[in-house]
């Protein structure tokens, strides 16, 4: 916790119990899974997500499924205002398309 700025900078939570929805029917997500999140300040009083890890594994119906990803984000950048913003993200996405080769 970042008190002085009341922010959480890292959450962390385990599924202690089987979670089921529709009673158990349509899914379950099943106990032993870990979540976390962090973020950081990446300006002044601007705080976004850093990091997320999901490790999850349940059932939809009668199908198995497992969840396990970790996400790390960095080198965030301000834009600006929704006027510019949306300026600079055209141009970078002509950018890319222009690079991508056509098969």
């Amino acid at each position: 916790m970042d008190e002085s700025q009341a922010q959480t900078e890292r959450l962390e939570a385990d599924i202690t119990t089987d979670i089921t929805f529709g009673g158990g029917i349509v899914g379950k997500v099943y106990h032993g899974g870990h979540f976390v999140m962090e973020q950081s300040e990446v300006a002044p009083g601007i705080w976004l997500p850093t990091l997320y890890t999901y490790d999850v594994d349940g059932r939809k119906f009668l199908l198995g499924f497992g969840v396990h990803e970790r996400t790390d984000v960095s080198h965030y950048r301000h834009l600006g205002p929704p006027s510019q913003s949306i300026e600079i993200i055209r141009s970078e996405l002509n950018n890319l398309t222009a690079e991508t080769p056509v098969q």
